[in-house]
């Protein structure tokens, strides 16, 4: 996009000649500096230009600083965030856009003038997945798998009336069986899968409704052995219904893609964490740590249960190189390494292949194949 005469959505679709954006940068890298650009959410991208500091008279120093100190002062900072914009002209500022490193009191200025913490943005990604994970759960997951119980009671009439192993009745819709439901199992399938998301959404290529339908397949192979289990006896009551089986993996599938979408939600709409925001990034730290720990142990036990553990150690590759590109983003780089970005998605592909070679016997089973 930063070639001449090129329009993101092709002609008809974009208004503009394809020039502006190569424009900028002919112009920012004659002077030294860079222009970023990171996608964000659905359908919008964030743009970030920077350029080398130098210290030259008549700029002053910064208050407190003496002229013999300054050239100390300006080697701490590498570039600095001269705007930020989305695609559709709002002034924001985006995650991860250094405006200097170390300890200097320059950083990312908001659209309110205040400044972006670096090492608070992290802290509000984790709790936008949590939240995202949540609300999925209930809205999701919950009603989702009520109406997939109701539907398993059109589709085997015969099993009307029974007992399932959770202790509810096919077929009957009660209060505190739908509460049971969508509180307990929805919001806690949803918190298991936001914990899950934000391991390995940064390394999902793409952007709004194509991420998320590219989410589909992964939260397929990662989340069914979580939901479909062949010893189960409730695919006996059903009669190992295919139907059924199918079901239940198109819902998680509908996890998946509305997680994804959520996330990007919540993303254009929570506060950033700034100096004018102190509660807001108080709030991300208190979710962060309550998922450290009261989540984060049952996801890992539960990906290291035995037919699981290979899937579990390539989560737990693709976590380390998670959190070492949220290392590099409180130091002000950007865009990952390339290396680190191969790590991430092989890790993340083989996480997936290996997911769903531990459902296939599950699926089978609950189908009376095995």
């Amino acid at each position: 996009m930063f070639e001449p005469f090129v329009r993101v959505g092709g002609r008809g679709r974009s208004h503009g000649s394809g020039i502006g954006l190569f424009a900028a940068r002919r112009m920012i890298d004659a002077i030294g500096g860079r222009i970023f650009m990171e996608r964000n959410g659905y359908a919008s991208s964030r743009f970030a230009v920077g350029w080398p500091l130098t210290l030259r008279p008549p700029i002053p120093c910064p208050p407190g600083l003496d002229t013999a100190r300054s050239d100390a002062y300006i080697s701490h900072m590498d570039i600095a965030t001269i705007g930020v914009t989305n695609t559709d002209d709002r002034p924001m500022t985006t995650t991860g856009h250094p405006a200097a490193t170390g300890a200097t009191p320059a950083g990312i200025r908001s659209s309110d003038g205040s400044t972006v913490w670096p090492v608070g943005e992290i802290p509000r990604d984790i709790a936008r997945g949590g939240m995202a994970g949540a609300i999925v759960g209930i809205v999701v997951a919950g009603v989702g798998g009520r109406i997939v119980m109701r539907l398993a009671a059109l589709v085997v009439p015969g099993a009307t009336g029974a007992l399932t192993e959770n202790g509810n009745r096919i077929g009957d819709i009660t209060l505190g069986g739908s509460l049971a439901l969508l509180v307990f199992a929805g919001l806690f399938f949803g918190v298991f899968a936001g914990t899950v998301w934000v391991v390995v959404s940064p390394w999902i290529p793409g952007v709004g409704l194509a991420r998320a339908i590219l989410t589909m397949p992964i939260a397929v192979a990662l989340g069914t052995t979580g939901l479909i289990r062949s010893e189960n006896r409730d695919f006996r009551i059903l009669g190992h219904d295919p139907t059924v089986v199918a079901m239940l993996i198109a819902l998680i599938a509908l996890i998946g893609l509305t997680i994804a979408l959520v996330d990007g939600w919540l993303d254009r709409r929570l506060p950033h964490a700034t100096s004018a925001r102190t509660g807001a990034a108080s709030l991300y730290v208190i979710v962060t740590l309550l998922g450290a720990v009261l989540v984060l142990p049952i996801v890992v036990a539960g990906y290291f249960a035995p037919e699981l553990r290979w899937v579990g150690i390539a989560l737990v590759v693709i976590g380390l190189s998670t959190v070492y590109r949220w290392v590099l983003r409180v130091g002000g780089h950007l865009r990952p390494p390339t290396i680190l970005t191969i790590a991430g998605r092989t890790a993340l592909l083989a996480a997936v292949v290996l997911g769903f070679a531990a459902a296939v016997p599950e699926i089978s089973g609950a189908l009376g194949m095995t």
